[in-house]
């Protein structure tokens, strides 16, 4: 087994699933449906108390905080093809509001969401840092993964050129543009290759971002 953690500090993300060995093709299948619905079910619909999120407050990691803190979930359809999913935590001592919004795609295997923070107490909250709106763990094929994505504009022969990177065990690639903004070196926009399918993954946000991708040894099981 191949698991693979990877980490991308922004505001708003596109996340599209794919198992299909096809999954360049423009009509999604049954199969990528299927999983994409049960990711969504799993981490973004549902009263969970791990979602695809972290962050540490007052110095403490979420993943021992949002345990103890108020779950609310709810959902609304937008249109005939868009289902609104928002999943928030409130901590009942200092009032502090986590929430994500989530929209999932019911004719294409996507879902696109926004995390927001907010103090709904009477004075200031502790310490927050290393938000990370998307912080999720996979497991891949086997073989060795490999990331494509492409390089920024910083007015050389080689603007927006292809990368490849193969994540080999204990790979990590780190990658963040410069200046303040989203494309000044790399582009927002990855490709994730398990070989039998992956994850295709934008970045909506202007300013500048980081994205870590991660590989953990060969047969490791947690």
């Amino acid at each position: 087994m191949i698991f693979l953690e990877f980490t991308v500090l922004l505001i708003a993300i596109a996340i599209i699933s794919c198992i299909s060995k096809q999954a360049w093709a423009v009509k999604p299948t049954p199969e990528e449906m299927t999983v994409s619905k049960q990711w969504i079910a799993e981490n973004l619909a549902s009263e969970v108390p791990l979602p695809p999120f972290s962050f540490k407050y007052g110095g403490q990691p979420s993943a021992d905080l949002l345990n103890g803190w108020q779950i609310d979930c709810t959902q609304k359809n937008l249109d005939e093809n868009r289902t609104e999913h928002t999943l928030e935590f409130t901590d009942p001592n200092t009032g502090l509001e986590v929430r994500s919004e989530a929209i999932f795609y019911s004719d294409f295997p996507a879902v696109e969401w926004v995390l927001y923070l907010k103090n709904n107490g009477t004075s200031d909250t502790p310490i927050l840092e290393n938000i990370l709106p998307l912080d999720v763990r996979m497991l891949a094929s086997n073989g060795n993964p490999v990331l494509h994505y492409s390089k920024g504009a910083l007015c050389c022969l080689d603007d927006f050129a292809p990368v490849e990177e193969i994540l080999e065990p204990e790979a990590q690639v780190h990658l963040q543009p410069g200046g303040g903004r989203s494309s000044s070196e790399i582009l927002p926009f990855f490709n994730l290759d398990f070989g039998q399918g992956g994850v295709v993954l934008g970045i909506g946000w202007t300013g500048e971002w980081a994205a870590t991708f991660s590989r953990q040894a060969e047969n490791y099981l947690p």
